[in-house]
């Protein structure tokens, strides 16, 4: 985000600080993560969503009313808000409440500051990438047969973003 507008301000301060250890796997939200720093210091804030607070924060994302977003880690970089990764449910009734994940991006669309490096869609994160926007991890949250781990490393440009298949260690 260039300027944050007073709505999305308002939610970040809202955040609380938690301290999330580097280079080592662990649950967040329970979807697995590691984090690692090349250049610059990460920092993490969780927060809990009021009604439209997600709509705010993410105003360009693509949602659908079956989805409902409750909490949130942002991720910051040199106390810049980078990304967030959310957690909900999917509330339509084909899916009976089955848990949702999703990382979205803070930086204004085109900075080329969050950026999702190998898989098939390399380039920058999207909000309104696939049918919940953003960068769906739910299958991390009900079946992860892969062992897959979402890898967000600190680099020159921003946050860079991989999915790796079999490392899971708590």
């Amino acid at each position: 985000m260039g300027e944050l507008t007073r709505h999305q301000a308002a939610i970040v301060e809202r955040a609380v600080a938690v301290p999330l250890p580097l280079e080592k796997v662990i649950s967040l939200l329970g979807v697995p993560t590691v984090f690692a720093s090349k250049q610059g210091k990460l920092s993490f804030h969780s927060l809990s969503f009021g009604k439209d607070d997600v709509l705010w924060l993410i105003p360009e994302a693509a949602y659908d009313d079956r989805y409902t977003y409750s909490e949130s880690i942002i991720i910051k970089k040199d106390d810049k808000p980078m990304a967030a990764l959310c957690r909900g449910v999917d509330i339509g009734e084909a899916h009976n409440h089955q848990p949702i994940a999703a990382l979205f991006n803070l930086t204004e669309p085109g900075s080329l500051q969050v950026m999702i490096v190998g898989g098939n869609k390399p380039g920058e994160l999207e909000n309104d990438y696939g049918s919940k926007g953003g960068l769906n991890l739910s299958k991390m949250l009900r079946n992860n047969p892969k062992k897959q781990v979402v890898k967000i490393t600190a680099d020159t440009q921003g946050l860079a973003i991989a999915i790796v298949d079999g490392i899971i260690k708590f």
